[in-house]
């Protein structure tokens, strides 16, 4: 009798006990349905969003883009910012370098044609050369060099005849101009142009009138520079 209540009392807990489980796992089940589910959708069409947007979750292109090819531009300039202009691979991000140091730095479009203003350049030579990198990190070679010399100061002028004030007779109207200036300068007097030597000298002749005469002699440098020299001479017939 004794054990025959003892056993009805264990039975009873056991069956309280497999009730709690079965309450405790349905509640699981239901947590799961209500939170997990839900949120591995959000996830999902979270990832899908990504992707459609043409983001690779993964991205195994190692490829490297093409290397810039910048357009040519004059090799001498008293300009201190430049306008490079080029093109490279559509889309990419461009970096524009300046004696190896960055300059600028652009995203390009799909025609990968470029404009970049304000280049600044440093005094003398100036080494312009660019990269592409692609949106998967892979950097090009480097695009070609151009090198442009920023000058600010005119080139050498020196006139060595005639003299400042030098007075002129009848016998002598026709008179020779000559200087110095340098060996790539090109040379004016009194607006004509005179041809300079591979040793940077140069000569006129030009006939005098009467009275005071003045002689406006110009060089000018390929950077556009330029010295100028003024003399005056009196032509007395």
């Amino acid at each position: 009798m004794v054990r025959s209540r003892f056993s009805r009392v264990e039975e009873n807990k056991t069956k309280k006990r497999l009730f709690i489980v079965i309450v405790l796992t349905i509640l699981i089940v239901i947590l799961v349905f209500a939170v997990g589910i839900p949120l591995l959708v959000r996830v999902s069409a979270l990832l899908g969003s990504i992707n459609a947007q043409g983001q690779p979750l993964v991205s195994n292109d190692t490829t490297a883009p093409y290397a810039p090819i910048l357009s040519p531009i004059n090799d001498t300039t008293n300009n201190a910012k430049l306008t490079i202009e080029g093109f490279a691979e559509p889309e990419t991000t461009l970096t524009l370098m300046v004696n190896g140091d960055k300059a600028k730095e652009t995203l390009l479009g799909k025609e990968g044609t470029f404009t970049i203003e304000d280049v600044v350049l440093q005094s003398g030579k100036n080494s312009i050369t660019a990269v592409a990198t692609d949106k998967a990190g892979n950097a090009s070679a480097e695009s070609n060099t151009l090198v442009v010399n920023y000058k600010t100061k005119g080139p050498q002028l020196e006139v060595l005849e005639p003299a400042d004030g030098q007075s002129f007779d009848k016998d002598h109207q026709e008179i020779t101009v000559k200087g110095t200036t340098d060996k790539d300068a090109q040379v004016w007097i009194n607006d004509r142009f005179v041809s300079v030597t591979d040793e940077g000298t140069f000569e006129h002749k030009l006939k005098l009138s009467d009275g005071e005469n003045v002689l406006k002699i110009v060089a000018k440098d390929s950077a556009g520079n330029e010295k100028v020299l003024e003399k005056t001479v009196t032509y007395n017939p």
